[in-house]
């Protein structure tokens, strides 16, 4: 098990070396943090302050997409189109 994390946190470390993007920057490195902690990821991310539920859905948005960073960025939940503000269009 902790090979596996290794392996991820290397494959972490290279991806990270291109990104400008502060807030991917951000969580890859907590990632980092509690990939390479000698602690089980419960303790790590309690001591990190990051809840186990977005470490694993981190991990899971990073394997899915082939490591790439980009991943990790905040999408918007805002809708792209307001029913009310497209009814004031079109009448």
């Amino acid at each position: 098990m902790q090979k596996q994390r290794l392996s991820v946190a290397q494959k972490i470390k290279q991806k990270l070396k291109g990104v400008n993007d502060e807030e991917v920057r951000k969580k890859a490195y907590v990632l980092l943090l509690v990939l390479e902690s000698k602690r089980n990821i419960k303790q790590a991310c309690a001591h990190y302050g990051l809840p186990r539920r977005n470490f694993y859905r981190w991990i899971k948005l990073l394997q899915e997409g082939n490591f790439d960073l980009s991943v990790l960025k905040a999408k918007s939940r805002r809708p792209h189109r307001s029913p009310v503000f497209a009814k004031e269009f079109t009448s």
